[in-house]
């Protein structure tokens, strides 16, 4: 199983489980989803890539996907990559 423990945090030696460059993907019904420090893409069937910055818009209500296409078309293909390797069945591939 992949994954890595939560015990360090509990025992107060660490403040997080993952590096805040490390990219996280996730994909389940439809929904595509990846993590890499206060952003996240998220692409939902049929609908473009969105882009927030949890950190200053936890309720993700500001799309940054248009003013900062770089950082986005970044994570979309750090996403495909991870999707890949993954073996995600209900990706959706970027046609950015």
């Amino acid at each position: 199983m992949r994954g890595r423990s939560f015990g360090p945090i509990i025992e107060g030696s660490d403040e997080r489980v993952h590096p805040l460059d490390e990219d996280i993907a996730l994909a389940s019904a439809g929904r595509n989803v990846m993590f890499r420090g206060p952003w996240k893409i998220v692409k939902e069937l049929r609908k473009d890539w969105e882009l927030y910055n949890l950190d200053s818009d936890p309720g993700e209500r500001n799309d940054l996907s248009v003013s900062m296409p770089d950082l986005r078309d970044e994570m979309i293909r750090a996403f495909d990559v991870q999707a890949e390797e993954r073996n995600y069945l209900d990706r959706v591939p970027a046609v950015n």
